[in-house]
């Protein structure tokens, strides 16, 4: 796959997640830090193929670090509230 276009969707990706996260359109300036980092890094994928695909592998990380954080939040609690009404409920500390 063309790294460049790879970095296109994983902004996209960033942007989407970001918005779900927030549970509602969050106010523009929460966009900023996602757009300059993946501006930075379109940057450097221009540079050399190599720096391509190596900008490519970090917006893929940090597409994945922002679904781990923001919407990671809301599908823990999803699956948390799954697990009470299958009476599966989680115990506190790990212990049962």
């Amino acid at each position: 796959m063309n790294p460049h276009k790879a970095l296109g969707a994983e902004l996209l990706a960033s942007l989407g997640i970001a918005t779900i996260g927030a549970g509602k359109f969050p106010p523009p300036y929460r966009y900023t830090g996602i757009f300059l980092l993946f501006f930075v890094l379109g940057l450097i994928a221009n540079l050399t193929p190599d720096a391509a695909r190596v900008a490519a592998a970090l917006g893929g990380l940090v597409t994945l670090t922002i679904l781990m954080g923001q919407a990671g939040r809301r599908l823990l609690g999803f699956f948390g509230g799954v697990g009470a009404r299958l009476g599966t409920a989680p115990t506190q500390g790990g212990t049962t």
